[in-house]
């Protein structure tokens, strides 16, 4: 799958979950810790 701006959705995705994971664990969460936050 492609974005209009022939972006793939893989590698947006990927890029936000690095994102993601950078910042959970500079607030030092886990998983399952950052989940229970957002219910």
């Amino acid at each position: 799958m492609t974005t209009t701006h022939g972006e793939s959705a893989t590698g947006i995705l990927r890029c936000f979950g690095q994102m993601l994971r950078l910042l959970r664990t500079g607030r030092g969460l886990t998983r399952t810790e950052l989940g229970a936050k957002l219910n």
